[in-house]
């Protein structure tokens, strides 16, 4: 796990050599904010390993648009965000509105303490490119259709929640340990702002990790360890 002096002097690697290529939208730190930065991290607490740290590192150099201090803030608030902008800038540049309800997001402002930006999931409008959707699945599914699926598979012992993510993050699967309260064996996170379609492939293919062992081996369901499997195969 990386030291919190570590984090910050990478970051302010980052910053020099992404900062210069992205559209700035930020003053450049300075000793004081790279000291609130380490702050931020450590107050965080999200952060604790070497791939969370990774993870947030590719974050920042994907979110060009954005000053490395603040695509840490976005990452903060919603992991997984591909793309995101103003209301007015949104309704300038693309014609979309802010959904009723959506959540804004902070980040610093030059000559103003902040400003809020939203999510491209939280947006309405004119249509945008096929190609700026991570994940993309067409087709009708009725909710009750999802709502069935999340029973059987908790018959199972699979809990399905969803939860408030990004673009970039469809789902996961992962063992759950068991409490007083939960004795489900497994745990599938699903993007709640996907589409029903969305959700449907996403739950598909995490149940799909499950099913091929990539989770190790299940006795309940005859399933062998193929956690050490090549990417190739």
């Amino acid at each position: 796990m990386p030291t919190n002096t570590q984090i910050t002097n990478q970051l302010a690697l980052f910053e020099e050599e992404v900062a210069p290529k992205a559209v700035e939208i930020t003053p450049k730190p300075v000793k004081d904010d790279r000291k609130l930065l380490d702050q931020l991290l450590i107050d965080s607490q999200t952060y604790t390993s070497s791939k969370d740290f990774h993870d947030l590192m590719l974050f920042i150099v994907k979110l060009r648009n954005f000053a490395p201090f603040n695509a840490m803030l976005l990452h903060l608030q919603k992991p997984g965000l591909s793309y995101a902008a103003t209301s007015h800038d949104w309704k300038e540049v693309f014609n979309r509105d802010i959904k009723t309800g959506a959540r804004p997001l902070l980040i610093l402002w030059p000559f103003a303490p902040v400003v809020l930006v939203y999510d491209v999931l939280d947006t309405v409008g004119d249509e945008l490119p096929e190609d700026v959707a991570s994940f993309t699945a067409k087709g009708e599914i009725p909710v009750k259709e999802i709502e069935a699926i999340f029973l059987t598979l908790s018959k199972k012992e699979i809990r399905v929640d969803l939860v408030d993510a990004g673009d970039n993050f469809a789902g996961s699967i992962s063992r759950s340990i068991p409490t007083k309260n939960i004795s489900l064996h497994y745990r599938v996170e699903v993007n709640q702002n996907h589409s029903l379609a969305g959700q449907f492939a996403t739950i598909a293919h995490e149940i799909g990790h499950l099913a091929l062992g990539h989770l190790g081996s299940d006795k309940n369901f005859n399933i062998q360890d193929r956690t050490r499997l090549s990417d190739a195969l």
